[in-house]
């Protein structure tokens, strides 16, 4: 609703649920906050341990998935607001658990020097 940002967490940080895709869904989940991975390109859903592997296999753009929807859209946010909030604080440590371990820094840095690595090695 934004349009284009650099400061995504401030709006995260803001809410109580997020609803995106990519990195603006990632630098979300960083904030602990429970996210509905939906987009142009599909649907994922409210992302918890069962999305993982289609999360990261759509770098959570969702292409290759169920085409997002009104009516998923309300039933996923009905479901998110409706949850104890402790239980939504879980999936927020979850997220950021999630973005700790598959893309932050020292993890994006390892894997560029495992590429330029295995570049060399074909040479």
């Amino acid at each position: 609703m934004v349009g284009p940002r650099a400061d995504i967490y401030k709006f995260a940080n803001m809410s109580d649920i997020f609803i995106g895709v990519s990195r603006s869904a990632l630098e979300a989940m960083a904030c602990e906050k429970p996210a509905i991975i939906a987009g142009n390109e599909g649907y994922i859903g409210i992302f918890d341990n069962t999305k993982l592997d289609v999360g990261i296999n759509t770098n959570f753009c969702c292409r290759d998935t169920e085409n997002s929807t009104i009516e998923l859209l309300k039933r996923d946010i009905e479901i998110l607001l409706d949850t104890d909030i402790e239980k939504r604080k879980q999936m927020g440590r979850y997220n950021r658990d999630i973005v700790n371990k598959y893309y932050s820094i020292e993890k994006m840095v390892y894997d560029n020097i495992k590429a330029y690595e295995m570049a060399l090695e074909e040479k």
